[in-house]
């Protein structure tokens, strides 16, 4: 008997639910009961082990949305983005 394949790729709250909709029963049955999930802040990348402080997060102290974050990377040259440090690569030299 061979075992319908998944895809890998999977992530993110939306592909869950439909996995859950068109997984085997095997599946099903392991995401729902053999696993927790993490919440990760799409902003600011914290995570949250709880909707409660993922909704208490984005409601007080990190209201900007991904979308307009999005849109700022694309908006701004890197070279005047606020937050260039976070993504530039600094090489590590040995002393």
């Amino acid at each position: 008997m061979s075992k319908k394949s998944i895809d890998a790729s999977v992530n993110g709250v939306v592909n869950v639910a439909e996995l859950l909709l068109t997984a085997t029963d095997e599946v099903r049955k392991l995401i729902l009961n053999e696993c927790d999930m993490v919440l990760q802040c799409k902003v600011c990348k914290n995570l949250f082990s709880s909707v409660d402080n993922f909704l208490t997060h984005k409601r007080i102290y990190c209201q900007e949305e991904f979308a307009d974050r999005t849109l700022l990377h694309r908006a701004t040259p890197a070279s005047q983005h606020p937050r260039l440090f976070l993504y530039t690569s600094v090489p590590i030299t040995a002393p």
